[in-house]
């Protein structure tokens, strides 16, 4: 028998809903269910499972990129994990010799030194320091990457 004693399972209900209580005012608090996920209830949240296709464990750090990154490059970035590329740095910050933030990047590969910029983004920091800038909203971005990702020398 595998269930909690009456007691411990009580005592976790209990801490459950205590914590629950504590997070509900919390700005982005959400609560999720193991089943809701997957049949696409909550859009906001990526199911794991759909980061790899092809049966195996998924990379946690593709997971990671395809829940953090914006909802409209998830198919992007769905695409290239199955292709199993390299995975980015989801809200890069490029920062100048004092440490100062500069720009932001929504995706970035820096040891190909590419940016993913959404609109609106200065990417003059990037250029200058000689990385492929590509925007957000670009209709071949996926087909740009996958160029980029799979060349042996940085862009």
């Amino acid at each position: 028998d595998t269930q909690p004693e009456d007691g411990d399972y009580q005592r976790q209900w209990n801490d459950t809903l205590r914590f629950y209580n504590l997070a509900q005012f919390l700005p982005g608090a959400w609560w999720t269910t193991v089943r809701g996920t997957p049949h696409g209830i909550y859009p906001e949240y990526v199911d794991v499972a759909e980061v790899d296709s092809t049966g195996e464990t998924p990379n946690p750090a593709w997971t990671e990129a395809v829940s953090l990154a914006v909802a409209a490059l998830r198919p992007v970035l769905l695409a290239l994990a199955e292709d199993r590329l390299p995975p980015p740095e989801v809200g890069f910050e490029w920062q100048d010799a004092s440490g100062e933030v500069v720009s932001e990047a929504e995706l970035a590969w820096e040891a190909k030194r590419v940016a993913v910029l959404l609109d609106g983004a200065a990417s003059s920091a990037f250029t200058e320091a000689g990385w492929r800038v590509l925007s957000a909203d670009e209709p071949n971005l996926e087909s740009q990457l996958r160029t980029v990702l799979t060349a042996q020398e940085p862009a």
